[in-house]
């Protein structure tokens, strides 16, 4: 009888356990819960003067644009890959600058295009003997 009376008492528990780690939006009956913490938003289209764009092309395809505010900061996307070659940065397309982040101090809704720039990588393979790498 005590050896039940523990095997109930633990499966009790388990189910328990299992679910007090549920949030309680599940028990919620329409599926959302009553005290949401997600805050009502206005979508607001900002004056087109008052917003940079930042541009980013690998062989003239666009693979990235950040529209940034001022005091907005404007990141690198992730460096692309080409074969046989390295990545050596992103780089203005009129001033030939390499980009680096940075925080947009005054927007003035000017676009920038910044392209990928590869250098050839040349492998050098070293052989044994027997002509084995």
């Amino acid at each position: 009888m005590m050896r039940l009376t523990k095997r109930v008492f633990s499966a009790f528990l388990a189910f328990v356990m299992v679910f007090t780690m549920l949030p309680l939006d599940v028990w919620a009956q329409d599926g959302q819960s009553s005290n949401s913490v997600v805050a009502p938003m206005n979508v607001v289209k900002p004056d087109e003067n008052n917003v940079d764009t930042y541009q980013f092309f690998v062989d003239q395809q666009l693979v990235d644009t950040q529209y940034v505010m001022s005091g907005d900061t404007v990141f690198a996307p992730e460096s692309p890959e080409q074969k046989n070659s390295k990545f050596t940065g992103w780089y203005n397309e009129s001033t030939q600058e390499k980009f680096v982040q940075k925080t947009v101090e005054t927007a003035t809704g000017t676009t920038y295009r910044y392209n990928a720039k590869f250098e050839q990588v040349y492998y050098v393979f070293f052989l044994n003997d027997e002509g084995q790498v």
